[in-house]
């Protein structure tokens, strides 16, 4: 089981010595309404979580069981943990007009883990979060209203399940507040018009969502990666400055399987959107693969995209208020470009260059197995210059082949057997990068970077035999893995590589990044890596 970064330091305080202040409480469906809530003696939920039975930091264990209509409202920072080694402690409430876990104000870093929580009330959400807080390992139902609800900014979920049971008017899951991150989440509505709306500058990564509406909604400038979305009229919706990767949007029905802007969704408008290895694909009459909606301008890149009425799709501009454009003066035309990507039809649409249209050939269309097959054009076809993503939708490392394949997934070529002679790693020796501290060129293999510093950089490297060189960028401080790879064929011997810093025909931010090198040969034997701290000025 996964807890992210801000799980664990939110647990630091109910890690700490009995020295530094924080205890360890207990609370139970029939505990007291008084004490010091030790194990022997449970408390109450009103007294140990609501009331003064806890202090700033402390822990408190729920202990199984149901708790029926007993609803938790934080306004101090705690700790509240079901027992990992047993079934998930049960907050049932089904009666009352607010929610069954309210992270009020003052409860800001609190941390709830291991917990089921159930809501049939019509009137609030299962989960009301207005401060910042970290949740992990919940189950959590809604009946008509929103599963969880935040305007905190700082969210983190992480290996959650969240589903509406009946019919509902708003998404299952709501995220509006920046710096927020969902990781490991499932969400389903299966009655409502979205399974999740997550807008402001945060993060999703390897989550699900499914939705007789939109699977997932995003806003503001979100990135979404390795994500599956589903949708009976949108796979996914995105607004704003978004970016998916890595990721599969599916719609029936007639829709979208993506639709950047208008489409009179919320946050609908203007915005620059980033389409980087998805694989949309969009069943029903007049269905759409990706369709750039009015204001939007998307750039698609190593992407596959099917659908009915048009693979690609590109809105005209609206003079007054239509279906497809919410504002009352009208709407611009949307924008599209297309690189690297698998498409039979699109008008309207800018050709970046290296695109094909032939049968992906996936595993299973109609299962939604989006897995390629041997014989797909789509494997080794995509752009070498990755950015934002260094992990397909099964987290397999997209550096592997000659080229990214199209699309979510990477080809799963069958393990070849190694042959008996050749059990010796390659040695990349030699290695030197100067300088180390540089700026953006816009010639050259790989990377970047750039003021006052000399453009690029040169890597000199030696091979004892014909290798694959890898190189592997990320951050000085990973969120996310890696920013992007480059695979080059050598023979043995002396080389020397340019390095210029460009990532999809755009330079790397000035920064501190890490460059790793490593070597490969035909029989997959991999040398020691060895890495470079680039510094990139302007």
């Amino acid at each position: 089981m996964r807890y992210g970064v801000a799980v664990l330091a939110a647990l630091a305080p109910a890690l700490a010595p009995a020295g530094a202040g924080a205890a360890t409480r207990y609370v139970s469906p029939a505990g007291v309404g008084r004490g010091t809530c030790v194990r022997a003696a449970p408390c109450s939920v009103a007294w140990a979580l609501d009331g003064d039975g806890s202090n700033t930091g402390d822990t408190v264990i729920v202990l199984g069981g149901t708790y029926t209509d007993q609803a938790v409202s934080l306004t101090k920072r705690l700790v509240i943990a079901g027992r990992e080694d047993r079934a998930r402690p049960v907050f049932n409430t089904t009666s009352g007009d607010g929610a069954a876990l309210t992270v009020g104000p003052g409860a800001d870093g609190s941390v709830v883990r291991h917990l089921s929580i159930e809501s049939s009330t019509p009137a609030a959400p299962a989960v009301d979060v207005l401060s910042a807080a970290s949740l992990s390992d919940l189950q959590v139902t809604s009946a008509t209203t929103a599963c969880l609800r935040s305007s905190a900014r700082g969210l983190h979920i992480d290996d959650s399940s969240f589903v509406q049971t009946g019919t509902a008017q708003e998404p299952c899951l709501q995220s509006s507040g920046d710096d927020g991150a969902w990781t490991g989440v499932v969400a389903r509505a299966p009655g409502g018009p979205a399974a999740a709306r997550f807008a402001g500058n945060g993060r999703i990564t390897d989550a699900t969502f499914t939705a007789q509406g939109t699977g997932l909604r995003m806003t503001g400038s979100a990135i979404a990666h390795r994500v599956t979305a589903i949708g009976g009229a949108r796979g996914v919706e995105l607004d704003g400055a978004t970016t998916l990767t890595d990721s599969v949007a599916v719609a029936g029905n007639g829709g979208s399987a993506i639709l950047a802007g208008g489409g009179g969704g919320e946050g609908a408008g203007a915005g620059g959107q980033r389409l980087l290895h998805v694989t949309a694909w969009a069943t029903g009459d007049g269905s759409i693969g990706i369709r750039a909606g009015s204001g939007s301008d998307v750039a698609v890149t190593d992407a596959i995209a099917r659908g009915e009425a048009a693979d690609l799709s590109v809105d005209a501009g609206s003079p007054a208020n239509t279906a497809d454009c919410p504002a009352d003066t009208g709407c611009p035309a949307g924008r599209m470009s297309a690189a690297y990507t698998n498409f039979r039809t699109g008008e309207g649409i800018v050709d970046g260059g290296a695109n094909q249209s032939g049968d992906p050939r996936f595993v299973d269309s109609a299962g939604l197995d989006f897995h390629l097959r041997p014989d797909s054009p789509a494997i080794d076809s995509g752009s070498l210059g990755l950015s934002n993503s260094s992990a397909d939708r099964d987290d397999r490392y997209r550096w592997l082949g000659k080229a990214p394949d199209l699309g979510a997934y990477e080809y799963r070529a069958p393990r070849a057997r190694r042959p008996r002679a050749d059990v010796v790693a390659p040695r990349l020796t030699g290695v030197r990068l100067a300088p180390r501290r540089f700026r953006t060129a816009r010639r050259g293999l790989a990377f970047s970077a750039s003021g006052g510093a000399p453009a690029g950089a040169t890597l000199s490297f030696s091979l004892s035999e014909p290798a694959d060189l890898v190189l592997l960028i990320s951050p000085a401080r990973p969120r996310g893995g890696a920013l992007g790879a480059i695979v080059e064929r050598f023979a043995s011997g002396r080389h020397r590589m340019r390095i210029s810093g460009m990532l999809e025909r755009r330079p790397l931010r000035p920064g501190r990044y890490v460059l790793t090198t490593v070597a490969r040969d035909l029989s997959q034997n991999l040398s020691r890596p060895q890495r470079f701290t680039l510094i990139v000025t302007r």
